[in-house]
């Protein structure tokens, strides 16, 4: 019985699932070794610029300290491969020992002017200002018939990058930039878009389904339901015409309370006025007899001027 059930709920990946997985892993592995692509872009491109200012501040022309390059022949295989990348680094031409694979200017009548990189396999005047380096492929049954000066060699072989070639080759093209750029960003924002109309039709949903749980009424009420109904019904219409009432009594003490401190108000400015004018007409009073005093001092000195004279 056992053997039954675990049969029956084996794993089955359809067709689709299986393809979407394959291109989750192939596009996985683009976007990593295009980031890379960049960092090492990046770092070999400071490193150029802060070596070049200060060979230029000491006068001197000198090959860069880093630099990268792309293997396009068998030559060197199996150590690198044909479209393996390779990262290079100024060195000390009196460092180089045997065994060492170095970049370089090649002059052999084979390779003339091309850039090859190939395994030091012997050293001649070394210590001098003229070192001489015998090298060779790997791959390849003989040495190379020319030998390199040390002027001419860029660097040492410090890093290998497996198969990187393809991926800077597939970016060169045209298609290449639209399939692993352009496509993968106009497929975010595609899955943002459908996501976001998701959420919104979810959201929507859910708010329907709340309202119409909210306007449900059952079809059928017991006659119990009903009488606690209607006297919670009562109850509660009871208790608004209480607040009814309540409310109308305050308004009504309010708007007597309002009369009453008005009409208080007024009587003060009346009694108030009453004795400003009560003062007012006790001040023309006493100015009026003020003024009758003087007229009657002033008639008796002149009454007396008279008598004497």
């Amino acid at each position: 019985m056992r053997e039954d059930i675990n049969a029956e709920y084996k794993p089955h990946i359809s067709i689709v699932d299986t393809v979407k997985l394959a291109l989750h892993y192939v596009s996985k592995v683009i976007l990593w070794s295009i980031f890379l692509i960049l960092i090492i872009a990046a770092v070999t491109l400071v490193v150029y610029f802060i070596d070049l200012k200060k060979n230029i501040e000491t006068g001197k022309n000198t090959i860069p300290l880093f630099n990268a390059y792309v293997i396009i022949s068998p030559s060197m295989v199996p150590a690198i491969k044909v479209q393996d990348a390779v990262v290079v680094m100024r060195t000390d031409v009196n460092k180089l020992k045997k065994n060492d694979i170095i970049t370089f200017d090649s002059k052999d009548p084979r390779y003339d002017g091309i850039t090859i990189t190939h395994r030091i396999v012997g050293i001649e005047n070394k210590g001098s200002d003229n070192v001489l380096f015998r090298t060779k492929g790997d791959n390849n049954n003989t040495e190379d018939t020319a030998l390199v000066n040390g002027k001419n060699i860029y660097g040492k072989v410090i890093l290998r990058i497996p198969k990187i070639g393809y991926i800077q080759y597939f970016l060169s093209q045209t298609y290449g930039w639209v399939l692993a750029v352009v496509v993968p960003c106009l497929g975010i924002i595609i899955y943002d878009i459908m996501k976001l109309i998701k959420t919104i039709k979810e959201e929507t949903s859910r708010k329907n389904k709340k309202d119409k749980n909210n306007q449900f009424v059952p079809k059928t009420v017991s006659s119990l339901d009903l009488k606690k109904k209607n006297g919670e019904d009562e109850i509660l219409e009871d208790e608004i015409l209480d607040s009814k009432e309540e409310k109308k009594k305050d308004n009504i003490d309010k708007e007597r309370n309002k009369k009453q401190e008005k009409d208080e108000n007024k009587q003060k400015y009346k009694n108030k006025s009453k004795a400003k004018n009560k003062q007012n007409k006790k001040k023309n009073l006493d100015e009026e007899d003020e003024y009758l005093e003087v007229l009657r001092k002033y008639s008796e000195q002149k009454k007396h001027k008279k008598g004497g004279r």
